[in-house]
């Protein structure tokens, strides 16, 4: 990603926002098993947006649509032929 922005085929803003996303969504699921945990449950990989809050939905919905934004750009510069 550097490269592309050093060669300006990427914004750095639209890099940021990706990286952010990323970092999110990693983020997801171990807490999610932590949670689980912490209330005696079995630990699991599942994590649906009805058990989470309005806000983690919305960051969650965010994210999903700066990676569209992301895929979006790359395919149109770049024509690959899938992502």
């Amino acid at each position: 990603m550097r490269a592309l922005v050093d060669q300006h085929h990427l914004g750095l803003e639209l890099v940021r926002d990706t990286l952010d996303a990323q970092h999110f969504a990693m983020g997801l699921k171990p807490e999610h098993r932590l949670r689980q945990r912490q209330i005696g449950e079995p630990a699991g990989n599942l994590v649906l947006p009805s058990a989470r809050g309005t806000l983690e939905r919305n960051m969650r919905m965010d994210s999903l649509a700066i990676v569209k934004r992301f895929r979006q750009h790359l395919q149109q510069h770049f024509k690959p032929d899938s992502f």
